[in-house]
């Protein structure tokens, strides 16, 4: 069953991959652009995957579950939606700018990388291990 979920996963992303490969060539981005992009894309994907865990989470478990601080104190003050949305789209804002920083400084396009590892060791993973093996 896990191998075919990751036959169609694979197979999915290629689709993807070759059609926005093509719609690359056709606008003439350069290789560094195309790259820079889809990093900037899985990180806004990463975003929204954190955000829905998130709002899961904390639906099932309560805002004490949040492990961020300042977070928590914002969903205590605003609604744990109406605080993740918040929170979301500053982070996907700050996103867009370091991927157009990222353009004309090289070294940035290595820490959004780093940024991505970090945030599914930190974020994702956790949330989907407590989501799957914590009782309710």
């Amino acid at each position: 069953m896990t191998e075919l979920v990751l036959n169609l996963s694979r197979a999915g992303f290629n689709s993807l991959s070759t059609s926005a490969s093509g719609f690359f060539e056709r606008i003439h981005t350069p290789a560094r652009t195309r790259d820079i992009i889809w990093i900037g894309i899985l990180l806004v994907a990463l975003q929204v995957l954190d955000g829905l865990l998130t709002g899961i989470g904390v639906m099932r478990f309560g805002t004490e579950i949040e492990a961020n601080p300042l977070i928590r104190s914002l969903m205590e003050q605003w609604g744990h939606i109406n605080a993740l949305v918040a929170v979301k789209l500053c982070a996907i804002v700050i996103v867009g700018i370091l991927c157009r920083l990222a353009i004309k400084v090289g070294w940035v396009t290595f820490a959004l990388q780093g940024v991505i590892l970090l945030y599914l060791a930190a974020a994702i993973v956790p949330w989907t291990a407590i989501l799957l093996f914590r009782a309710i």
